[in-house]
């Protein structure tokens, strides 16, 4: 079944959840559904997938500036009319193609997922978006089929565990909706340059390679691995099983990470099991820790949310974060937003929004650092994102 010729949809609503502290630092500076994984955030998916309907977000007022001039999102906490389906922000974008084709969706119906609102279609919404939530918590739903549940991000590290097969279907979706040249089998190349000493490793999952994008010699490449428009791969560098956003520069050893776009990692150095936001930096020879000497369960924490984990864990960077050369991150390490780290030992696990050091960081240093760099890719820090740090700053 293909929803939206089955049910004559006008409107997809994204709606983002009340409390975002399980998607900080992730979420400190944009709205989940707004997060550039590699090959786009689920708005973008969305967005692609369905051109033909209007995309809107419901969520924090205070994103909606960044949101429509930053994203160009043209409906942000906008009223609507007509036939809608409303999805939650923590569905990953590889489910998109999925989402429709599940099951006899009923009409009226509401999905959750673990006591949290997941999708539901209403042929007139009885509510907009100031009360839609309170709507959802007071009317009788049903569970999301477990299946489907590995698609859902519970918080932050979720992306973490699925990793392969977000991945793999992602990349599904990418060859269906892109034109590319099939270099060898399962490499789909769209940079359209034949990459001299560089090995492809398919056994896994496949591999895509965006456009303008520049792989050095004597890399080593094992899919699943999305490397998106205009990214670098270094000389003699290992990636796997790894999304690598747009615009960033990467070497050394990568596997099972999530980089966002403009977020370098351009050194010598191991990142596992890992989350970077946008615009980090990560100096020569730094190293995530994702495995405990004694093979204990670990766990991230961030402002009193915990989540636990099994085995091979890394760590989750906010924006604009920073690390000197030869910086050791320790499993389970989270960074807020403008975090810079300098020290031989290692740091403490969970690492304050603004930490310059042991100490805070100067908001005007840090907004004036910001500017440099963004312009140092052709983009100006907007007022609105400038005005979002600074609230960040003071709360």
């Amino acid at each position: 079944m293909n929803f939206h010729h089955t049910l004559s949809t006008q409107n997809i609503v994204i709606i983002e959840p009340q409390n975002l502290s399980t998607f900080q630092p992730l979420t400190q500076l944009k709205p989940l559904s707004l997060l550039q994984w590699a090959g786009g955030s689920l708005f973008d998916a969305l967005s692609a997938q369905f051109p033909e309907m209007s995309i809107h977000i419901w969520g924090n007022d205070d994103f909606k500036s960044i949101a429509m001039e930053r994203h160009k999102v043209q409906f942000y906490n906008h009223k609507i009319s007509g036939s809608t389906l409303f999805i939650s922000s923590q569905f990953f974008p590889s489910f998109v193609t999925e989402l429709f084709d599940l099951f006899e969706i009923e009409k009226e119906s509401i999905f959750q997922s673990n006591h949290q609102f997941a999708f539901a279609f209403f042929e007139n919404p009885p509510v907009q978006h100031e009360h839609f939530l309170s709507f959802i918590q007071s009317s009788e739903t049903r569970e999301l089929p477990s299946i489907f549940a590995q698609h859902f991000m519970r918080d932050f590290a979720s992306p973490i565990i699925n990793l392969h097969d977000h991945l793999i279907k992602r990349i599904s979706w990418l060859k269906e909706n892109n034109a590319y040249s099939l270099q060898e089998n399962g490499v789909f190349n769209n940079a359209k340059d034949s990459f001299q000493l560089v090995s492809f490793d398919t056994s896994n999952g496949p591999i895509w390679i965006g456009k303008n994008v520049e792989i050095e010699p004597f890399s080593h490449l094992l899919g699943p691995l999305i490397l998106d428009d205009n990214c670098t791969v270094k000389s003699h560098s290992r990636i796997a099983s790894s999304g690598i956003g747009r615009f960033c520069k990467v070497s050394g050893e990568i596997s099972v990470s999530q980089l966002m776009a403009y977020s370098n990692k351009a050194h010598s150095g191991f990142l596992g099991h890992s989350i970077l936001s946008s615009w980090v930096n990560f100096g020569a020879d730094t190293n995530t820790s994702n495995l405990k000497n004694n093979y204990s369960p670990l766990c991230f924490q961030w402002n009193g949310f915990k989540t636990e984990f099994s085995q091979f864990l890394g760590s989750v960077i906010g924006e604009h974060c920073k690390t000197a050369i030869n910086t050791q991150l320790n499993t389970g390490t989270t960074m807020g937003a403008f975090s810079n780290l300098f020290s031989a030992d290692f740091p403490q696990k969970e690492i304050p929004t603004f930490s310059w050091g042991d100490e805070q960081y100067n908001l005007e240093k840090a907004i004036e650092t910001a500017r440099i760099v963004m312009e140092r890719r052709e983009i100006s820090l907007l007022p609105c994102e400038e005005a979002q740090i600074r609230k960040l700053f003071r709360s």
